[in-house]
């Protein structure tokens, strides 16, 4: 799970709330869940900036330092939707596959591909026989759009990824 630190301090009677991972986002309230949702209402706009920029995103910490934090710091999961679409959107970088060829990629049928060849070397450059849906791309990639995990499952497919979720025990 990708991990970031969030810090709480209070100043008077205001709180506030950020991230060493995302310094341009500060959250406000007059107690820690009003700053807690008001950080994370900023962070999926800034996380929506990020991947319509086509920009990396910041590293997350190892699990050996989310450890012994103190009092008004500690870190914050991403629900698993939100992380998957970063997830994408960082093989894409990676890949330098475009919103248009993912578009393309997701279209393809049985029809356009040899069963032997699913290969994303091999389906990169085709052309799909049905229309490309470029507002599902948009959807799949957008963190306030609720997309279904067989969705992202199907992009990840695609480009010759597979997700893998582990259940660990609780530290």
């Amino acid at each position: 799970m990708l991990s970031y630190e969030l810090q709480l301090k209070k100043l008077n009677k205001i709180f506030t709330s950020t991230s060493p991972q995302f310094p341009q986002i500060l959250g406000v309230g007059n107690s820690e869940l009003e700053t807690t949702k008001d950080f994370f209402s900023k962070l999926s706009q800034e996380i929506n900036r990020i991947i319509l920029s086509g920009e990396k995103f910041p590293e997350n910490i190892s699990i050996d330092n989310r450890l012994n934090y103190p009092r008004g710091r500690g870190t914050f999961n991403l629900p698993l939707s939100i992380e998957l679409k970063m997830l994408l959107h960082k093989e894409m970088i990676e890949r330098n596959i475009t919103k248009t060829q993912l578009a393309n990629l997701l279209a393809l049928t049985e029809h356009d591909v040899k069963a032997d060849e699913w290969q994303l070397s091999k389906t990169i450059h085709l052309k799909p026989s049905l229309p490309p849906r470029y507002k599902k791309v948009q959807r799949l990639l957008d963190v306030k759009h609720n997309s279904k995990i067989q969705e992202l499952a199907e992009a990840f497919r695609v480009i010759d990824k597979v997700i893998k979720i582990d259940l660990l025990p609780k530290d």
